[in-house]
């Protein structure tokens, strides 16, 4: 939906977010955000199984492809409806690696970072990678079979902050509202145990 915000040189300008519709109940903007959220999946399969059609006639033996995206928007999830909070539904996104290396699937389910995406690849290519990493380069990941458990995951936005320690996390939103949640009781996030 289109809305105006003022740029820092004070101009108008226009631009499209997905905010809450006053006019519309809230289960029905839940079911217009996933639609919309949908119909951008399947326009984006579409270009990607073109693009890897081209890259498995060209070049799939000697390439590695790197496949995940940025934080999400909330659709509606712990009445959130824009980007950048603290909650699952915005920070946990696909990564996937395709490695001409790997033959069988490996499905890592504890939590790895995207900062580590540039020294795995690099570590991968044989570059020296750079001397920096959130937590660890994929490879160690891989062949323990798992993220590390004990190491503290910390974020922070314009908004919220958060630390998560396995599946304990604990946020502070907008500075005042404290909660804490168990991922492993509780992955949406809906019971606040403070």
């Amino acid at each position: 939906r289109p809305f105006t915000y003022q740029t820092p040189e004070n101009k108008s300008s226009h631009g499209y977010h997905l905010k809450r519709n006053k006019k519309v109940s809230e289960a029905g903007q839940r079911r217009m955000e996933r639609a919309i959220y949908r119909a951008q999946l399947e326009h984006g399969d579409k270009q990607l199984d073109r693009l890897f059609g081209l890259l498995t006639r060209l070049y799939i033996k000697n390439s590695i492809i790197v496949l995940h995206s940025n934080h999400a928007s909330g659709l509606g999830d712990n009445d959130i409806y824009e980007h950048g909070t603290s909650y699952q539904s915005s920070i946990h996104v696909p990564l996937l690696i395709r490695h001409p290396k790997l033959t069988q699937p490996i499905h890592i389910h504890t939590p790895t970072s995207l900062f580590d995406l540039v020294p795995s690849i690099s570590k991968m290519i044989g570059v020296d990678e750079p001397r920096w990493a959130m937590l660890e380069t994929y490879q160690e990941t891989i062949s323990r079979g798992q993220g590390l458990k004990q190491q503290p995951i910390i974020g922070k936005n314009s908004w919220d902050e958060y630390i998560r320690i396995e599946n304990w996390k604990y946020i502070v939103l907008r500075g005042s509202k404290r909660m804490l949640f168990n991922l492993a009781y509780d992955p949406h996030e809906e019971k606040n145990l403070i």
